[in-house]
């Protein structure tokens, strides 16, 4: 997305080694929009750990012994200092056997392998990082979006917050995970590199009538 993102102006900066737009007009104009209407946020420098197994749950209960889970369900994961993120990872449960673990950019080999100290049962774990791109929309008219470019139902009583699913979206395959911030609307869409930029303009472009705006690092993180 980094050379549509520099065709929109922003001004980008590094961040644990990846290029992310820091803002693309007035931070404060960008959250505020997002606040109001609807904005789009590169969220694809998180660290993403790929979870399979048929002892998923096993494996779960191991890192986090009061956890539980269902398929479609995220859940808040503490897990100290096994990541340099002051906020939880979220363990995602997309199917039977496969969950996702979103976690701080920086963490991703210390929480690995503090996972392997702690499981149980038989799973296997890969650093899925650089395979997804990332965007969080977000706002008030974000749900309008999402709908407008899946069949995902995302209504409030099919997909309360810390819901997740693997579906469809602009067209291509991507797992869409809802985590409010602060009680304002967010969904993260993951969708495979090579799409990436392809989906952020469709993004930008089936939302133009509902004000979509980019929203640098900077008006994001007065978000949360």
């Amino acid at each position: 997305m980094y050379h549509a993102q520099l065709e929109m102006g922003a001004t980008m900066t590094e961040e644990v080694g990846w290029l992310l737009p820091e803002k693309y007009t007035s931070p404060d104009e960008e959250a505020g929009n997002a606040k109001e209407y609807v904005g789009v946020h590169d969220s694809g420098a998180i660290g993403k750990v790929d979870v399979r197994g048929v002892e998923i749950e096993k494996f779960l209960r191991g890192i986090s012994p009061k956890g539980k889970s269902r398929v479609g369900q995220a859940l808040e994961l503490k897990l100290g200092d096994a990541t340099k993120s002051p906020d939880p990872s979220l363990w995602c449960r997309l199917s039977i056997d496969n969950a996702l673990i979103l976690t701080g950019s920086d963490g991703v080999d210390s929480m690995i392998t503090m996972l392997d100290h702690r499981a149980r049962g038989c799973v296997h774990m890969t650093d899925v990082s650089s395979g997804y791109s990332g965007m969080s929309i977000i706002g008030p008219r974000a749900r309008e979006l999402i709908s407008r470019l899946s069949e995902l139902d995302v209504s409030s009583g099919s997909f309360p917050d810390l819901s997740c699913s693997s579906t469809k979206f602009a067209g291509v395959y991507a797992n869409i995970i809802r985590n409010d911030l602060n009680g304002l609307l967010q969904f993260m869409v993951l969708v495979g590199r090579d799409y990436g930029e392809y989906v952020w303009n469709e993004v930008l472009h089936a939302g133009k009538d509902l004000d979509v705006k980019p929203v640098g690092t900077t008006a994001y993180k007065t978000l949360g």
